[in-house]
């Protein structure tokens, strides 16, 4: 797993619940933008070439309590620290997700620009929701988007989770998106009250938008890029 990263590298990944665990070297990570650091049972994380510190407990997550959460194996929670360092595609169509060597600039794609919150813990990115621009944060750890009050068509239920909060089932509300050069329709839940994930921002996307299509991420440089399935 801390074979340097010379070329771009592909595995495949397993989208259970919707998360993005992809294995690599007998290891299973849970790839999530929407934390910074990395959580596991050692004190260090080596990937790439490069060591990074690792935390048993971030925010009330451990990778034990999420493996009992999603009912799938997760040894380690990756979060922005490495993924800054290792720009990458996820490819949703073909469940690929591809890490490019440090420095790596994407090429073509439709670039959506990224901010990174205070303390560089969460990167947000513009969309337009129902005509309307409002500011998002990517979080590909959370397979459910959420929005700050109700709006839009009923569409179905979801359930969700949050460390120290516990479970919740969300009725959905379906609405239409812009996404760069994208536009779909697509569902939004409600986080309920008490949850430490609703402090977080109003608006939390994640899984949904993976599905539209290709996307790199260049957290290093701030930005996306939206590319076609050709």
């Amino acid at each position: 797993m801390n074979k340097a990263i010379t070329q771009p590298v592909t595995y495949r990944f397993n989208p259970h619940g919707d998360h993005v665990l992809v294995e690599v070297a007998g290891k299973w990570l849970m790839i999530d933008t929407g934390a910074d650091l990395t959580v596991g049972n050692t004190a260090l994380f080596e990937f790439g070439g490069l060591p990074f510190p690792c935390v048993q407990n971030y925010f009330g997550f451990t990778v034990d309590g999420l493996t009992k959460f999603i009912g799938h194996q997760v040894d380690y929670l990756v979060g922005l620290r490495v993924l800054q360092h290792f720009p990458f595609i996820i490819n949703w169509d073909r469940k690929e997700i591809s890490f490019f060597p440090p420095g790596h600039e994407f090429e073509g794609g439709t670039v959506v620009p990224l901010r990174r919150g205070a303390g560089g813990l969460l990167v947000y990115f513009p969309l337009k929701f129902d005509g309307r621009p409002v500011e998002a944060v990517f979080d590909t750890g959370c397979p459910i988007s959420y929005m700050p009050r109700i709006e839009g068509t009923p569409d179905g239920t979801a359930d969700d989770f949050y460390p120290g909060f516990g479970t919740w089932t969300t009725q959905l509300y379906r609405n239409h998106v812009e996404f760069g050069d994208r536009g779909f329709d697509m569902k939004f839940g409600i986080i309920p009250e008490g949850c430490l994930l609703k402090t977080a921002t109003p608006w939390l996307c994640g899984g949904a938008f993976l599905k539209s299509g290709p996307i790199g991420f260049d957290i290093a440089r701030n930005k996306l890029h939206l590319f076609s399935n050709n």
